[in-house]
């Protein structure tokens, strides 16, 4: 009996070390541009909304810019292996946009993945959706 348990225990701590988690589908971008006054215009700052395109992977911080390459790339998707006792982080990318979200991988995750999706029945530009996560 106690062997089931710990061996339980364990299952539930590999499962909670490998928990995943995934870029948000999209961002909201409210402008901060300061813009020059236009005799008789005023600025009117819209909010944008920008939906995720891909991820990518660094080795450590991205300042550093160690972007790994993916053991797999291809039209469904891409893929990064992970080891072990290193710090990486997962970079979420989004349309129309430089701005980025970025996030530490756990350190129990093994892989990171973008897949991609693409729906016959939506128009472009949204009928491709890209789901990144990392476990």
């Amino acid at each position: 009996m106690r062997a089931f348990i710990c061996a339980a225990l364990l299952l539930n701590a590999s499962a909670m070390a490998a928990e995943t988690f995934t870029c948000p589908p999209s961002i909201k971008l409210t402008p901060q541009a300061t813009v020059q006054p236009v005799p008789g215009w005023q600025p009117l700052p819209m909010a944008e909304h920008h939906v995720l395109t891909g991820a990518r992977l660094f080795d450590g911080d991205p300042a550093d810019l160690a972007d790994l390459i993916p053991d797999k790339n291809n039209a469904a998707g891409m893929a990064w292996q992970l080891f072990p006792n290193m710090s990486y982080t997962f970079v979420c990318t989004y349309a129309g946009t430089e701005m980025t979200m970025a996030a530490k991988v756990p350190a129990g995750a093994r892989q990171c993945m973008t897949t991609t999706k693409t729906f016959i029945n939506s128009r472009p530009p949204n009928n491709t959706f890209i789901d990144a996560s990392c476990r």
